[in-house]
């Protein structure tokens, strides 16, 4: 049985449509039209029904060409950059001899378009004005699509190139190519008079709630555009809806669907629901593991999904962690290498044997391709896997290092010029961590084969590599460190979840082996005043059943003592891999990322979370406060998030690399540097997601 629940809400943001359109008009030779005035009505109620659209819309009907110039340009101003602004235009549409684009208003001549009309360019100017970064077009007026034409001869204006500036996150839909006309609906005898075919098409798929075919409760702008498409073909009209998006990120959500959400109602069996209201907790596991099976059950999917969220929130605490694990998707595991490691000592969390949840961080991938090259001696070079990036704490210098086959080296630039300075290895040795002292006087960098330290100014080795001594499997080594606040010492942790302390100057441990994690140590981070040391516990491989578990702890260290404090931070949600840790300026929070999972943040005075921080897919790691503590950023996948430190909510997805983002760091004055697998670093203005430097490895 099918039904449906409401569709989610709205993303939290100002939403503001400007509505124009053109029926009347007072040249003889521009046919009067019926559409606009009902096209105008019909989207604008639409887009202003909070239960729909939530737009504030403001309509402009058969306005002279001086009117609708000031109504775009007054909508269009002091709009904020998190604004959703949609300007939709319904009349004539006329093209001169030079193939410009005018939009006729009431007072239009149509052989005085550059006088009487509204150019297409003027109104790119004014969106290209616009702070707000996601802008929705919507044309439906004869030859639209010359609007976002992208060649058009030796007299192209070049119009899609105005694109690039401010105004990013940008769709255009036109109701047709840029040689087409556009058409009404058939009048109707004692009816109601139709509107446009095209912007009929938008309205009944908003409406009717089947432009949503992902069934998500959403109709962004691509569902909505790709509904119409398809109906016009349908039609069999002689005109083809045209789309443009110029840098956009991500889907626009234009409405919520009136139809909801198709749930399936079938109940699930009797057997199964008598277990799961059962009084004894036992029974009741043994129930949530059914209804983990019959998550790949195509009737009872959807009810299983819905009772194990009601479970995870309501039941027990041992019944609730199983059922939050059944609705975390596994990530596959990684082929690693085969270190000789003990099994960790983990915590037993019932029912989760035989679940197979195997979060594969990154450091342990970037380390597996480290051991095994991709490259033959019969393809091309692949580009360096840069696997670390650090800037100095004065932001003068960015460090980046990586994994490149034979030619390892430290590379770092002068930010004022980029200037790039390498510094070669003696051998071969992956650096997969860098850290700078705060004075910027030493460079850290982490291998296999230990901890090497570098002169910042003369770029030279400063004594002998040291820290191998911690690790029980050399090949593997070190995979952390972290300066003390005043220099004295590093932290350093190993793939065995070891940490010693070093003497930076003398080159000795100088207290005994931190214990407690039993997977590698992914993160080390001090707190701004150097009392308390965090650590991250990720995963350990079992070569006796080749299986991975997850440490998945978070745990802090009294510097002075060396004694670890209160007990370990553990994640509700079990079975995830802890993989970076960063101390918010003020020292008081500190913010962890989870393979799989949401990061948290956590209050160090109580030990308890304090909010969370939430990445779309998983896995939020490469931490990194801003030096005034306003954003937290991190990496996962290809993509780079930032989010408000105070709210904790997402207001970036910086996007441009082709491959694995590993690594994050701020500067001083708020640009984000990122290493990539696919070669590059990149340094990137947050405020407008602007590429401010891409640095080739």
């Amino acid at each position: 049985m099918q039904g449906s629940r409401p569709s989610p809400d709205l993303p939290a943001e100002r939403r503001l449509a400007l509505v124009v359109a053109t029926a009347g008009y007072r040249d003889a030779s521009l046919r009067q039209l019926r559409a606009p005035a009902r096209d105008a009505a019909d989207l604008g109620e639409l887009l202003a029904d909070p239960a729909v659209g939530g737009f504030a819309v403001t309509t402009v009907l058969d306005r002279s060409a001086q009117e609708i110039r000031l109504a775009v340009e007054e909508f269009l101003s002091d709009r904020r950059p998190d604004d959703l602004v949609v300007v939709y235009l319904s009349c004539h549409g006329l093209v001169d001899a030079r193939r410009r684009l005018y939009f006729a208003a009431t007072d239009t001549q149509k052989n005085r378009l550059a006088s009487t009309g509204v150019e297409a360019e003027w109104l790119l100017d004014q969106l290209e004005d616009c702070r707000a970064r996601r802008q929705v077009v919507i044309l439906d007026c004869c030859f639209s699509g010359a609007f976002g034409d992208r060649a058009k001869g030796d007299d192209d204006l070049g119009l899609d190139r105005r694109f690039h500036g401010q105004g990013r996150g940008r769709v255009v839909l036109t109701a047709s190519r840029g040689s087409e006309y556009s058409f009404e609906g058939e009048p109707l005898a004692d009816a109601v008079q139709p509107g446009s075919v095209f912007t009929n098409a938008l309205v009944n798929g908003i409406r009717s709630g089947d432009a949503d075919r992902d069934h998500d409760g959403y109709i962004s702008v691509d569902d909505a555009y790709e509904y119409a498409f398809d109906r016009l073909r349908e039609a069999g009209v002689a005109q083809t809806p045209q789309r443009s998006v110029y840098q956009a990120e991500g889907q626009i959500l234009l409405a919520r669907s009136p139809a909801g959400v198709p749930v399936d109602t079938t109940p699930l069996p009797e057997h199964l629901r008598s277990a799961l209201d059962s009084p004894l907790p036992s029974v009741r596991l043994a129930g949530v593991q059914e209804l983990g099976q019959l998550l790949d059950d195509a009737t009872l999917a959807a009810q299983a999904r819905e009772t194990l969220a009601a479970i995870a929130k309501n039941d027990v605490p041992d019944v609730a962690i199983a059922a939050k694990a059944l609705l975390v998707p596994p990530k596959p595991p990684t082929p690693p290498p085969a270190p000789a490691v003990r099994v960790p000592l983990r915590r037993n969390i019932p029912l989760l044997a035989g679940i197979a949840v195997a979060v594969v961080i990154a450091l342990t991938v970037t380390l597996v391709l480290a051991l095994r090259p991709k490259t033959t001696t019969s393809s091309p070079p692949s580009p360096p896997n840069m696997l670390a990036v650090a800037y100095s704490p004065d932001g003068k210098l960015l460090a980046a290092s990586g994994y490149e086959p034979g030619t390892e080296t430290i590379r770092l630039w002068n930010t004022s010029n980029w200037q790039l300075t390498k510094i070669p290895l003696d051998k071969s040795e992956t650096r997969t961590k860098l850290a700078f002292s705060p004075d910027g006087a030493m460079l850290a960098a982490a291998g296999y084969d230990g901890v090497r330290l570098f002169d910042t100014t003369s770029h030279r080795l400063i004594g002998i590599p040291f820290g191998d001594t911690v690790v029980v499997n050399k090949q593997h080594g070190v995979t952390s460190i972290a300066f003390s606040p005043d220099k004295r010492t590093l932290a350093v942790g190993d793939v065995n979840g070891n940490i010693q302390i070093w003497d930076v100057a003398q080159r000795t441990v100088i207290a005994p082996m931190l214990s407690g994690h039993s997977g590698t140590i992914s993160s080390l981070a001090y707190s701004p005043d150097g009392k308390v040391l965090a650590s991250a516990g990720s995963t350990e491989w079992h070569t006796d059943n080749n299986t991975y578990t997850n440490d998945g702890t978070v745990r802090l260290w009294d510097t002075a003592t060396h004694q670890q404090i209160g007990d370990p931070l553990i994640n509700e949600r079990a079975n995830s891999a802890a993989i970076a840790v960063a101390f918010a300026p003020g020292g008081e929070k500190l913010a962890a990322g989870y393979g799989g999972l949401d990061g948290l943040i956590w209050n160090i005075g109580n030990q308890r979370v304090a909010g969370t921080f939430s990445d779309s897919t998983g896995s939020p790691n490469g931490l990194t406060y801003t030096t005034t503590g306003s954003r937290l950023a991190a990496c996962d996948g290809n993509n780079i998030r930032i989010w408000d430190a105070t709210t904790y909510k997402q207001f970036r997805d910086l996007k441009g690399h082709t491959d694995s983002v590993n690594a994050v760091a701020f500067a001083p004055d708020g640009n984000l540097a990122s290493a990539s697998q696919d070669g590059t670093v990149r340094v990137w203005n947050p405020d407008t997601e602007a590429l401010v430097k891409q640095l080739t490895a």
